[in-house]
């Protein structure tokens, strides 16, 4: 190939470059779009009275006794750690969907949705209860899918969200014991 047919072709790249990019900065099509999350359902915090989760055969009811102290009831009676149930509850009142499958959804065996691996019920004071299930995780293992009942939309939730919520069943969240003094010990001789 010759010199002057290689500055031809080295001059037609560039300008075909040129227009691309020029084309792609008119249009607007070389923003990159943030995928829109959806929002799961939304409550406040301070309304929620229960919250109850089943994973792998296990299940643990928290009932909120006051607006300072959550109990569990099951699989034992316990004092819970607060802190830890408020911080779900928080989590679960503004729980988002990083996609989400609508319309006649079909066989919900599809996203192992015909048997939950999880189920979180939430009661709220006023007796409104809402109950969400997750089924299998998506093929890249980054989200699971999560229904809520009675609405045909299908949820794609992070994965570590519907982790930390299992660990409610499988790891009851109790209450740290507080300490007791013993009695005082003489000084050392010395």
């Amino acid at each position: 190939m010759s010199y002057k047919t290689t500055l031809i072709l080295l001059v037609a790249l560039v300008v075909i470059g040129a227009a691309v990019y020029w084309q792609d900065v008119r249009s607007g099509s070389g923003k990159k779009e943030e995928p829109k999350s959806t929002q799961v359902f939304t409550f406040a915090p301070q309304d929620v009275s229960s919250l109850s989760v089943t994973y792998d055969g296990k299940s643990t009811d928290l009932q909120k006794d006051d607006a300072t102290k959550w109990s569990i009831t099951k699989p034992v009676s316990a004092e819970a750690d607060y802190w830890g149930v408020e911080n779900m509850v928080v989590r679960l009142g503004s729980l988002t969907a990083n996609r989400t499958l609508t319309g006649t959804v079909g066989d919900l065996a599809v996203y192992g949705l015909d048997r939950p691996i999880m189920e979180a019920r939430i009661g709220t004071k006023d007796g409104k209860r809402e109950i969400i299930i997750a089924g299998d995780k998506t093929p890249d293992g980054s989200a699971y899918y999560v229904k809520r009942m009675n609405v045909d939309t299908i949820y794609l939730v992070a994965t570590s969200i519907i982790s930390d919520v299992t660990k409610l069943a499988t790891e009851p969240p109790r209450a740290a014991p507080t300490p007791t003094p013993g009695p005082p010990q003489p000084a050392p001789a010395g």
